[in-house]
């Protein structure tokens, strides 16, 4: 399965890409194609990081409330995604970008992401538990370091 992917983006999307660049270079000529490329890029990284931003405030909001911004996790990876495939030169790669960019279509990586995670719910001990991060309550102002002393013999 890997080296079919592997084939597909190294071999498959690069013709592609030449093949549709060259019809639009026919139809529209080959400098305006350039320049259409070089504008898609450019609007689509801007697009990206305003939305990127967003994305990035509505996770913070969210760990300020104790919550998990699960969906604004996946809605940041696609965010990369998309921005990478606008960063290729090509028009099949922007429009793929492009695509990502709806939040509509957002939905679907979060649905995946949903079904495929393991969220650990609970934290669970068994036996004895030993406070290291000091959340256990206030010291006692006498409560220093101390020797230990060894029990007292049972008789």
């Amino acid at each position: 399965m890997l080296v079919v992917l592997l084939v597909v983006l190294l071999v498959v999307l690069p013709l592609t890409e030449l093949y549709v660049f060259v019809q639009v270079g026919d139809a529209i000529g080959f400098g305006l194609a350039i320049v259409l490329l070089i504008a898609c890029s450019l609007v689509g990284l801007w697009i990206v990081k305003r939305q990127g931003v967003g994305t990035w405030r509505r996770a913070q909001a969210q760990l300020r409330a104790g919550e998990i911004p699960a969906a604004e996790v996946v809605d940041g990876a696609v965010l990369l995604v998309a921005g990478t495939l606008l960063l290729i030169p090509g028009f099949v790669s922007d429009l793929l970008g492009a695509v990502l960019l709806l939040p509509p279509v957002r939905w679907l990586p979060r649905r995946w992401a949903s079904r495929h995670r393991y969220v650990r719910g609970t934290n669970l001990v068994y036996g004895k538990v030993i406070d290291v991060r000091g959340t256990a309550g206030p010291r006692d102002p006498g409560d220093g370091p101390r020797a230990i002393e060894p029990p007292e013999p049972q008789p």
